[in-house]
């Protein structure tokens, strides 16, 4: 093999290797000892479609057209570039290098670009807005992925139930489902979840946080869905209808569930028993009979339900509570389905008129 073929060899590949030198006039020169390109001779030659160049400068740029072609290779991660100005740049990542300071705050970035999209956030400057809703964003891809709610696209699809996605931070925790992986743990209970925002609400259940309180009858919810549907029942509100039959419900999961009856779909199945349900809680709460489990536990004589309903009946055998009142007698019950057996008694102690 001669000189120059071994050199058009080495050059081929993206990953070329480069002798430096240092001229009397202190820049520095890449060549290959013993080649001298000569008048009409292309010996750089790309791989990947075979096209030859004069220059290796001219390879070196040919190649960034080819996508797989990313000669500059990260050693901390998988990430590779077709410029060696961007894996400088990446570089900074790991060896933690945060050049640009905002000089509003602290903040400190790696890249210029970046510096410049926060300084937007002091500025108020929201440059890229919604041509359909007017809705303005500080990154052009936040615009880009707000578009997708226009234009009905939603690119991240799961490989396991085929639902889809608008963004992919959304398909990724939905992955979680089938997966298992609930990465939010709460530090009082044990309890997980698959979402953040989940286990913060999850939370004011210990701290007795209940933020969102009734105007009208003064009760509190954790969250503000939940305080949204309670609100009907005062205004009696009803917005969601079945078309089948007209019933219509104050939540959209209550009409969810209803159409079910219509449809007959089942889609919650019992593993152990083959037992389907319309709701996943009634498939939960079945479950416990397989399991024996009985998680929930009155803390004044340490009695466990594998139901919450009837912990919190139990419970008002230490509270004194009985919330249930016969209208005739006045007489009072902690079960509800205790006063409807008394006031079985008044209507046979009623005497029964003739013609």
């Amino acid at each position: 093999q001669s000189p120059q073929q071994g050199a058009a060899a080495r050059l081929a590949n993206p990953a070329v290797i480069r002798e430096e030198t240092s001229t009397p006039c202190g820049r520095d020169v890449g060549f290959v000892k013993g080649f001298v390109v000569q008048p009409g001779e292309k010996p750089f030659a790309c791989a990947e479609c075979g096209k030859s160049f004069r220059l290796k400068g001219s390879l070196v740029k040919h190649l960034r057209k080819h996508p797989k072609v990313r000669p500059y290779k990260c050693t901390q991660c998988d990430s590779s570039f077709s410029k060696k100005s961007k894996f400088k740049k990446h570089s900074r990542i790991h060896e933690g290098e945060r050049p640009y300071k905002c000089s509003r705050c602290d903040k400190s970035y790696s890249f210029k670009g970046d510096l410049f999209n926060h300084q937007r956030v002091h500025t108020g400057e929201r440059p890229y807005k919604c041509t359909e809703c007017g809705k303005s964003y500080i990154y052009k891809s936040n615009l880009s992925k707000h578009c997708r709610v226009h234009t009905g696209e939603r690119p991240y699809k799961c490989t396991e139930c085929g639902k889809s996605y608008i963004y992919k931070t959304d398909l990724t925790k939905h992955c979680r489902v089938h997966t298992g992986n609930y990465p939010y743990k709460c530090t009082e209970c044990g309890k997980s979840y698959i979402y953040k925002s989940d286990l913060t609400k999850h939370c004011r259940v210990h701290t007795g946080n209940y933020p969102y309180k009734c105007d009208e009858c003064g009760k509190s919810f954790i969250q503000k869905g939940k305080l949204t549907n309670h609100s009907r029942v005062h205004t009696g509100e009803r917005p969601y209808t079945c078309n089948d039959c007209g019933k219509s419900f104050t939540r959209q999961d209550k009409l969810t569930f209803h159409y079910r009856i219509h449809t007959g779909e089942r889609p919650y199945k019992c593993n152990d028993c083959g037992r389907s349900f319309i709701q996943k809680e009634q498939l939960v709460r079945h479950s416990l009979i397989h399991t024996g489990e009985r998680p929930y536990k009155c803390i004044d004589c340490g009695k466990s339900f594998s139901r919450k309903r009837p912990l919190l009946n139990h419970q008002r055998v230490h509270t004194g509570e009985r919330p249930f009142q016969c209208t005739e007698c006045g007489s009072s019950f902690t079960l509800k389905q205790s006063l409807m057996r008394h006031q079985q008694r008044h209507g046979k102690d009623r005497p029964h008129l003739d013609g």
